[in-house]
């Protein structure tokens, strides 16, 4: 059976239940009100208010990993066909180069096609690179604090924003522009129309500095489904943490409840029925039925009222006895 006693020490007990008895009912009945009122909803919205904050934050994390990983992915097939139509270029000069000098309208059409499209993919990739190092390098980018803070309790965080680092400065600073350099060395000399030998040769060196570039940024790839994966298992996580703190807010709930409806009872119907018991004693005719009540509320008068009602018939006996 609960006991007040449970939650207060013996002195703060007996200060506590003498400012309880000596409140009037109806203030007693509104605080118990009041209390039962309030703590529940305090604790229903501070509930709910971490939820949607943890969501909102979640949801962004979400959002901003998946997003780091498509413009990655994105990237990595803009590099390879790149790289892929300066090869096709090459083809195209070998091919002109055996047709016995003639230039064919098609194979003319489809370098100048192949070229325009290596300018914009050359401009796209390098506007990527600046962009993807601003906005999803997960140490330092604004862009990525929510993901920052879901994964803070990762014990991979560290590595995963070292490594990224790492090799975003390595693409950017040293692979790219080596690349660039080599694959416009090719296409000016497609341009000059040096020979094949001469072309397939650069092709080569370009094809060498694509194979580390290319490498590298399949790890940013990697690195960036990592970082998603990492996040979406936050969300299994946070269920069950979320699912143990509203199990303590309703016990909590409970235990405010049953508190002060343990001192309901003790204040208020436990009382009454003393004095239930004392009127049936009364009624029966046993004169010497009084009862003992600490406070100054209601039920107190009441039974003050009655202690001196049952003195003055017991001492009106005696007198006409």
């Amino acid at each position: 059976m609960f006991n007040i006693k449970w939650i207060f020490p013996n002195a703060i007990e007996h200060r506590f239940m003498t400012w309880i008895a000596h409140m009037s009912i109806n203030r007693r009945l509104l605080l118990a009100s009041v209390i039962v009122a309030i703590i529940p909803g305090l604790v229903i919205s501070l509930l709910g208010g971490v939820h949607l904050q943890v969501l909102n934050v979640y949801g962004q994390a979400v959002q901003v990993s998946t997003d780091s990983v498509t413009t990655a992915t994105t990237q990595l097939a803009n590099l390879q066909q790149m790289n892929a139509n300066l090869i096709s270029l090459q083809s195209g000069k070998f091919v002109a180069s055996n047709v016995n000098g003639t230039q064919d309208a098609h194979i003319n059409l489809l370098k100048q096609h192949l070229n325009e499209e290596i300018a914009t993919l050359q401009m796209t990739c390098k506007q990527t690179l600046l962009r993807y190092q601003q906005s999803y390098q997960l140490a330092t980018s604004d862009n990525m604090e929510s993901v920052r803070r879901q994964l803070a309790n990762d014990k991979m965080l560290a590595t995963v924003q070292e490594q990224q680092r790492n090799t975003l400065a390595l693409v950017i600073q040293q692979e790219w522009p080596a690349y660039i350099q080599a694959q416009n060395r090719e296409l000016q000399a497609l341009k000059s129309n040096l020979s094949s030998a001469t072309t397939y040769d650069l092709l080569m060196v370009a094809n060498e500095k694509f194979a580390p570039l290319e490498k590298d940024w399949n790890n940013i790839v990697a690195l960036a489904e990592t970082m998603s994966d990492n996040v979406a298992q936050i969300d299994a996580t946070y269920k069950v943490d979320f699912t143990v703190f509203a199990i303590v807010a309703s016990l909590i709930i409970l235990f405010v409840v049953a508190f002060i409806g343990y001192i309901v009872h003790l204040t208020i119907a436990r009382p009454l029925s003393d004095l239930v018991k004392l009127t049936r004693r009364i009624s029966k005719g046993d004169t010497t039925a009084r009862i003992e009540i600490n406070g100054s509320d209601e039920i107190y008068l009441v039974a003050e009222s009655m202690n001196s009602m049952m003195d003055n018939i017991v001492q009106l006996i005696q007198e006409v006895q």
